[in-house]
């Protein structure tokens, strides 16, 4: 199980428990699965890749907080649906959203020290 960083449309964000298997991942965006990443960066984010033909709402969280951490999107693009942060481990494997990901977007972490 790793710590992911789950972020809704509505705005709300809540750090997650999650075995990072696909089934697991896809049934939280609500289907097949679209990766972000920045350039140079420590983490990725999951969308639905279809997000834009099933109409689903955008996501003004998670956009601004994956551009603040380096995303650069095409112009007029932005995340939609729910959205999954994750950390990048070795080899491609993933592991617990960063500290500082999280503290940004959970209110209730913002109170408590990053781990170091």
């Amino acid at each position: 199980m790793i710590t992911a960083l789950v972020i809704h449309p509505s705005g709300l964000s809540e750090a997650r428990e999650l075995d990072p298997e696909l089934p697991n991942i896809q049934a939280l965006v609500g289907g097949h699965i679209e990766a972000v990443s920045p350039a140079e960066g420590d983490w990725h984010a999951y969308v639905n890749e279809d997000g834009v033909y099933e109409g689903l709402p955008g996501n003004a969280r998670a956009t601004a907080l994956a551009m603040a951490a380096g995303w650069v999107p095409l112009p007029g693009d932005y995340l939609k649906g729910v959205a999954v942060f994750l950390g990048d481990g070795p080899d491609g494997t993933e592991i617990d959203c960063p500290a500082p990901l999280l503290h940004a977007a959970v209110p209730a972490l913002r109170h408590q020290p990053p781990p170091r």
